[in-house]
């Protein structure tokens, strides 16, 4: 039989209950990172978002439409992934910062035009089929930024289940945060463009 001190008893529950509080607060995001953290990281990489940036509100300016075909945006998602690979060259992962405004566009755009646009793709070849968020998305025709904020916003749960039935596509390795389901992860990735549609940066 093993003996066990009360002191080694108390030590050992102090360790797993700090063990179990930094699980508890990586898992909920509490680690993460703010804006201006970000910023400081990364000084480098702030004129390329800020280059990207430019060209996603020219684009979205100059359209009626909310979204278009993925390779619309070729120019936008290599300005974006060479603003990415700046910061993750930096030691700076996106995810481990909590970047809800200017930033995410891009995060979107690259996303977008790389890994999801055969899915895009199959989402725009269902206009005409009735679904309310692919016709707001893909096919009317809005007359400025903000109806196509409100409408973009108000179509985010549809478009999530959209993909889910329609794409057979999985999330890249490693985008997913820890226990993040592949709903929510298409929930952020939709989320993203949010900023580009509804903020003045």
């Amino acid at each position: 039989m093993i003996e066990c001190s009360p002191q080694k008893a108390s030590c050992l529950v102090a360790l797993f209950l700090i063990i179990a509080v930094y699980y508890i607060f990586a898992e909920t995001n509490l680690f993460t990172k703010d804006l201006n953290t970000f910023e400081k990281d990364v000084p480098k990489c702030i004129p390329i978002f800020d280059e990207a940036n430019r060209m996603i509100a020219k684009e979205i300016n100059s359209t009626k439409r909310i979204l278009k075909n993925p390779e619309v945006y070729s120019n936008i998602s290599a300005k974006c992934e060479e603003a990415i690979e700046c910061a993750e060259s930096s030691g700076s992962h996106l995810k481990s910062y909590y970047l809800d405004g200017k930033y995410n566009p891009c995060m979107f755009f690259a996303f977008y035009h790389g890994h999801f646009s055969t899915c895009a793709d199959t989402l725009i070849g269902k206009v005409g089929d009735q679904i309310p968020c692919i016709e707001t998305v893909f096919h009317e025709s809005f007359n400025n930024k903000t109806e196509k904020c409100e409408a973009y916003k108000n179509s985010q749960p549809c478009l999530v289940r959209a993909i889910l039935n329609a794409c057979d596509v999985m999330p890249e390795e490693g985008k997913m945060r820890k226990k993040q389901t592949k709903k929510d992860f298409y929930a952020d990735v939709i989320y993203n463009f949010v900023p580009a549609l509804c903020m003045n940066y």
